[in-house]
């Protein structure tokens, strides 16, 4: 069971309809405290649930992650091979 104490905080990354739609219903979840998405997108920025990071860079992402104590990362990329050359364990 999950307490308020150890509800997860997730980072989306990426900024299509696709991870909208991931970000959307992980925020439902009574599992979860909080959820980010990195870029975002307009429908994302308009969801109350949901918070847009103006990010793009895998190592100020990780900085971020590590600073907000992010329990999951769900990466969202349409060639996950470009991720990881840039450096995103994948």
């Amino acid at each position: 069971m999950q307490t308020k104490s150890n509800r997860m905080k997730v980072l989306v990354i990426g900024s299509g309809g696709r991870e909208h739609a991931l970000a959307w219903k992980l925020a439902q979840s009574p599992g979860v405290k909080h959820v980010w998405v990195a870029p975002g997108n307009g429908g994302t920025e308009l969801d109350a649930n949901l918070e847009n990071l103006p990010l793009t860079d895998f190592n100020e992402l990780a900085d971020f992650a590590q600073r907000e104590g992010v329990t999951l990362t769900v990466v969202c990329l349409l060639y996950t091979s470009d991720a990881a050359d840039e450096g995103l364990g994948v």
